[in-house]
């Protein structure tokens, strides 16, 4: 028996779950290789959060590309009725920066169905090359002409992006699963080339504008039911572009 004055015979506190709560990832780095002169910066943050039986999941991560006066040696041969020989240093500066980012969300119902979908989205915040040439032309192995050429290219790339949606569940005996995605992605890239003849003091200009565009969209699901010792499964997927 217990005495009259005892208040509580068990106190229960209750603790949140390890899997619960909120984590955090960050990083950073700058480095620059020694052959090239090529200077490369990464930072990125992710973000988890864990609260009963949704999960969020948030990312994002920069990277910044730059390549300083990088120079070698460039030689192209064309082999017709004559020998075409061109030879000269290349001088080359560029700069890629990029951007990641990474949404994504899990929620369980119970043990047995669970939806969830996820966004990643690359993009450009600027991205350019300038590049130039020196080149000695020579035909038959005799001097011909040199070509002092420079050519500037900038770049815009908005993609790619990528969406999926999913279902992962079981109604009765029935085991479902669901995976719907849609990808899309655009690039412009737009050149400009100026080119000088020592042979004939000729000056030659040169532009282009490039832009390609692609999409798809595709779907799978499976069914799967018990038959007997074994299982019957059926699905359908398709795609669209």
């Amino acid at each position: 028996a217990y005495a009259a004055d005892v208040s509580a015979v068990v106190r229960i506190r209750t603790i949140q779950r390890i899997d619960e709560g909120i984590s955090a990832l960050v990083n950073l780095s700058d480095y620059q290789t020694l052959r090239n002169g090529n200077k490369l910066m990464s930072s990125g943050i992710a973000f988890d959060w864990k609260i009963k039986k949704a999960e969020i999941m948030i990312g994002l991560n920069l990277n910044r590309d730059y390549l300083n006066n990088y120079s070698f040696e460039l030689e192209q041969i064309t082999r017709t009725e004559h020998i075409f020989k061109q030879m000269g240093p290349m001088t080359y500066n560029g700069l890629d920066f990029k951007g990641n980012f990474d949404l994504a969300f899990n929620y369980d119902f119970n043990e047995n169905n669970s939806v969830g979908a996820r966004l990643q989205k690359t993009g450009t915040f600027d991205s350019y090359s300038h590049a130039l040439v020196d080149n000695r032309v020579s035909i038959d192995g005799k001097e011909y002409d040199r070509l002092l050429s420079e050519r500037d290219d900038s770049y815009d790339h908005s993609g790619p992006t990528l969406f999926n949606v999913f279902y992962s569940g079981k109604s009765g005996k029935l085991n479902i699963d669901l995976n719907i995605n849609a990808y899309s992605s655009s690039s412009i890239v737009e050149s400009k080339i100026k080119e000088n003849s020592e042979y004939d003091s000729s000056l030659s200009l040169y532009s282009s504008l490039n832009k390609s565009v692609s999409r798809m969209q595709d779907y799978r699901l499976v069914l799967a039911h018990p038959l007997g010792q074994g299982k019957l499964t059926a699905g359908s997927e398709g795609s669209r572009i």
